[in-house]
């Protein structure tokens, strides 16, 4: 999984999540994946993104300090609209200090 976080003029963020899970079996190997492209407003270290697929959102917490985000999601996980076990959580660390090469954001 990856995290890429750009951060924006007027204490924005935009977080671009890519996720997978490998299900190897003996015919064929598959993944099943997830992603998320979204802007956010920074709160001090923290960011959320609310995520809605269904009835049930599904709301994605990050935590930065200098070197790592720590990521957690609180809801419904089928409301991120990922595949099979992907998820989000867990410690991220820092790669780079280079800007992240993103296209322009998804039309809304």
């Amino acid at each position: 999984n990856s995290i890429e976080v750009l951060e924006l003029p007027d204490n924005k963020l935009r977080i671009r999540f890519s996720g997978f899970w490998p299900n190897d079996r003996k015919r064929a190997e598959t993944r099943n994946v997830g992603a998320f492209d979204e802007t956010v407003a920074r709160s001090g270290r923290k960011a959320a993104v609310k995520i809605q697929f269904g009835d049930q959102p599904c709301i994605v917490n990050l935590e930065f300090s200098a070197n790592k985000v720590i990521v957690s999601y609180e809801g419904s996980i089928l409301g991120c609209g990922f595949g099979f076990n992907v998820e989000p959580d867990g410690t991220y660390t820092k790669v780079s200090s280079k800007r992240p090469d993103m296209p322009p954001p998804p039309s809304q």
